[in-house]
Order: structure tokens, then C-alpha cells, then sequence
């Protein structure tokens, strides 16, 4: 069993982790109504942000993985009301986590979309640019429509 001081940092980890999942379920937001509104600038900063983000949950993480021991034998050793407060932290965090899984699903759709525009931009730039060089490399041969004041 944990004592008090052991309790009250699992909560306080726990507490962190939501509040860190929160975090970037709002980052997730904006990232999102930036690339709606096709903001690019600010791109960069806000993925970093994210990086930066899950690398201090996965510090939390790890710091509870050590406190608690990591083994099957410690969960055995927890009192029921610290099972039923981690269950309650768990399940904010996976509803935190599903909507943050629903936006990224949603930038996802976005981005493939802008791929598929991009490419499609990039085909008849291609083309274009064919088509002038093979206008441009029959200048030696007879003139054509455009080259009629010669």
C-alpha cells in the first residue's frame, strides 16, 4: 500500500497529466483552425509545441512508471480508492485523448486534400512548362500561329 505522500504524488502526476493532455488537445485546436484558414506561419511553432508536449507526458509517465514500480505485483498493492482515482484520471484523459484523436483525423483529411491540390497544381505547371518547350524548340522549323509576322 502507498502512504499519504505516496497518493498525493500519483494524483499530483496524475493531475500533470491531464492538465499536460489538455494542453494539447488546445494546441491540437489551433494547429487545426490555422490550417483551415490556411495560416501557415505560425505551422511550425504550434508542431514543435506539440513535440514538446508529448515529450513531457511521456516524462510523466515515466516518472509514475518508477514511483509506482511497473510491475504486476504493484498494482496488486493499490487500495481500492487510489484504483478508482486512477481509473477517473484515465478516463478523463482517454476522452481528452479521443478528441484529440478526431481533430488529428480531421487535419489529416485536410492536409491529403491540400496534397491532392497541390499535385494537381503541379501537374499543369508541368505541362505547361512541356508545352513550352516544345513550342520554343521549333523555332528552326516552319513558323506556326503565333509566328506569323516573321
Amino acid at each position: 500500500m502507498f502512504n499519504k505522500d505516496g497518493l498525493s504524488l500519483i494524483c499530483s502526476y496524475l493531475e500533470k497529466k491531464l492538465a499536460l493532455f489538455n494542453h494539447y488537445l488546445s494546441i491540437t485546436k489551433k494547429l487545426k483552425e490555422n490550417l483551415e484558414s490556411n495560416q501557415e506561419n505560425h505551422l511550425d511553432s504550434l508542431l514543435s509545441e506539440r513535440g514538446r508536449c508529448i515529450r513531457r507526458i511521456q516524462m510523466v509517465d515515466f516518472s509514475m512508471e518508477k514511483l509506482l514500480g511497473g510491475g504486476r505485483e504493484s498494482s496488486l498493492l493499490l487500495s481500492d480508492r487510489l484504483r478508482l482515482l486512477i481509473s477517473s484520471y484515465a478516463s478523463r484523459i482517454k476522452n481528452t485523448m479521443e478528441r484529440i484523436l478526431f481533430l488529428d483525423k480531421e487535419m489529416l483529411a485536410l492536409a491529403e486534400a491540400e496534397e491532392t491540390n497541390i499535385r494537381a497544381k503541379l501537374l499543369k505547371l508541368q505541362n505547361a512548362r512541356q508545352a513550352i518547350k516544345s513550342y520554343c524548340a521549333r523555332e528552326a522549323g516552319p513558323p506556326r500561329f503565333l509566328d506569323n509576322s516573321r
